[in-house]
Parts: C-alpha cells; structure tokens; sequence
C-alpha cells in the first residue's frame, strides 16, 4: 500500500510536526514534555481492534476532520485512564475518576487541538496543500465507537502512529490516527511522493 520510501517520509513529516507541538504544550504547562512517535502502522477498518487497545478498553480521543485536496480526519486517542493522568498533569489536580467533569474535557479537547493542529499543520506545509478544518471534538467510548462516523467500514485507510508523551519521567502513551479516505489516498502518495522527489 505504500512503499519503505513513503513510509519514511511520512513518518519524518509526523515527527516534525509532534517536535512542534512539543514546544507548545512546553510553554503551556512550564515542564519539558518529550512526543515521541515510536511506531507507524497502516491498517483497514476492519482490523482495527487488533490493532488497538482490544474491544473493551474505554478510550478518550479528540477529533479533527479535514477536506480539501484530501478528506479524511486525524485523530488523539489514548486509554481513558492514561488521558485522566495527561489532565492531571495539566490542571495540577490529582484524580482517579475514569470520567471526566467539564473542565477537565475541555482541556484534553485543548490538548488534542494544539497536538492535531500541529501535526496537521505541519503535514500541509510539508506536503504544499491546503486543507480545511472542522471544530476539533471529543468523544469517550470502545474503539468502534470512535471511528463510526468519522471512518465509514471499507471506505478509508488508517495509518497509525503510536505517540509517547513524556512528561517528567512519567510515561503516558496514546496513538495519532490520520484518516484518508480510499477516494484521496493515491493524492495523498502522489503528494507524499513529489515531497521526496524536492528534499
């Protein structure tokens, strides 16, 4: 589906844009914070829950969508326990609570923004096209139910890239999903494809 090269590109433009968003969230919470993105895995719909974190773990995920050029979503999402503790760390509040209050949505939808902002970003200035974005929103629930609506069964890829945020020592981890539609995917390789041919 997409060759070493395409692999190796996309993955270098992920790690430009999780540096930047590193940056950001650094100034946001005046602690070093480190985005590593350890892995890249390209899967179908239906093999999403081998792929995940099983089909009974609750997840939090923020989502952004995106059209223009292409279509598709990028997605935030991490075990409902793990992003407890990510907001924790942000709102200096401790918790043990699998749900969260108002509050505490908004700012893991915050959080969510500036990372998916930043990788998206910085996909479109990497990849030269503009892309339109949808308000980012945030969603609890098993692996289905976050890909219901935004990944329609047969009708996209998922390319996986599994997200360490270090914060202190403390290890917290999460996956970056990019959403192409089938209709968009052989653009989003020829894009991929003209940015190797320019370095």
């Amino acid at each position: 589906m997409f060759n070493e090269i395409q692999r190796d590109a996309f993955r270098e433009i992920v790690n430009m844009g999780v540096g930047k968003a590193a940056n950001l969230l650094n100034t946001i919470i005046g602690h070093h914070i480190h985005l590593n993105v350890p892995n890249l895995r390209i899967i179908k719909n239906e093999n999403l829950d081998e792929n995940f974190y099983g089909t009974n773990v609750n997840l939090s995920a923020v989502n952004l969508a995106f059209n223009g050029f292409i279509n598709g979503a990028c997605k935030l999402i991490f075990p409902t326990g793990s992003a407890s503790k990510l907001v924790s760390l942000f709102t200096n509040e401790e918790s043990d609570l699998e749900d969260f209050d108002a509050i505490r949505v908004g700012t893991l939808s915050e959080i969510g923004n500036i990372v998916l902002n930043s990788l998206i970003g910085t996909l479109c200035n990497q990849l030269k096209v503009n892309l339109s974005f949808t308000v980012p929103t945030y969603k609890e629930g098993f692996v289905k139910e976050l890909f219901e609506t935004s990944s329609p069964e047969d009708n996209s890829i998922l390319i996986l890239a599994g997200t360490t945020f270090i914060i202190e020592e403390i290890n917290i981890s999460g996956d970056f999903v990019l959403i192409v539609e089938l209709g968009s995917l052989q653009l989003f390789k020829d894009l991929i494809d003209k940015y190797v041919g320019e370095l």
